[in-house]
């Protein structure tokens, strides 16, 4: 499982996560299996390319211990999730840093969208970070600093290829 995680992030809203966590992590996402990225983001939940930018910006981290078939789920749920109208919420930022519920399943901020999927499919053991005041109220900075998420530090420097994907072996004078 990848989660990316920027250190920087210029636009306002970027900088008021940071003023609300009291540290470097701006944004988080999920990278899912194609290399899209996967993020609540304003003004709701969405899928786009990695960019130039998020390449620069964006660390790139992995929950070990994530099977085969939970990989699958994510992937599932990512799809499921996004025919659920799904949208970002500022006021959530707001009642995040006041300990305030939030709305509704409908309404999130990135780091809760990355804690709530994950939430969804893994075991309580599996999570990146426990004692929460509600199961999926952190900020990326929380999720940055978590002991069980790994950085790969050159992940954006080789091509990304899930562990499970497997190709055919290559006929002898393919130009490949």
């Amino acid at each position: 499982m990848k989660i990316l995680i920027w250190t920087q992030h210029p636009e306002p809203l970027g900088q008021v996560i940071a003023a609300l966590t009291h540290g470097p992590g701006y944004h988080a996402a999920f990278l899912r299996a194609s290399g899209v990225v996967h993020e609540a983001f304003w003004p709701r939940l969405r899928e786009r390319a990695a960019t130039r930018f998020d390449r620069a910006n964006a660390e790139v981290f992995e929950l070990a211990g994530v099977t085969r078939e939970e990989h699958l789920e994510f992937e599932h749920l990512f799809n499921y999730n996004l025919s659920r109208n799904i949208t970002y919420s500022i006021g959530d930022l707001f009642r995040f840093a006041c300990n305030r519920p939030s709305r509704d399943e409908h309404h999130t901020f990135c780091s809760r969208y990355v804690m709530h999927c994950l939430h969804a499919v893994l075991a309580d053991d599996q999570m990146p970070l426990v004692r929460l005041p509600a199961g999926d109220w952190a900020s990326p900075r929380d999720l940055r600093i978590s002991p069980r998420l790994r950085l790969l530090a050159d992940y954006w420097k080789t091509p990304a290829v899930p562990a499970w994907v497997s190709f055919p072996p290559t006929q002898a004078g393919d130009a490949g």
